[in-house]
């Protein structure tokens, strides 16, 4: 039988022995909860790539605008 020990800072070492097949089953949580947080890092990471993108092109859009403002007055 396995038995797990924590020593992670905060975290609770367990007052008894923890059965195989929990110890698995807590595995498995810990690798989906992981799984899915680096899904949502890589999402999050596309979407700000997305968001630079457009800010960068709503620059470029309002330096011409502010230049064709400008070159409008002046005449």
């Amino acid at each position: 039988m396995v038995q797990v020990a924590f020593s992670t800072p905060g975290v609770k070492y367990p007052d008894d022995e923890m059965p195989d097949e929990q110890l698995m089953d807590n595995l498995k949580k810990m690798i989906d909860a992981r799984t899915e947080m680096q899904r949502q890092i890589t999402e999050l990471k596309d979407q700000l790539k997305h968001l630079n993108s457009q800010e960068k092109k709503g620059d470029k859009a309002l330096k011409s605008l502010k230049q064709h403002f400008a070159e409008s007055k002046a005449s």
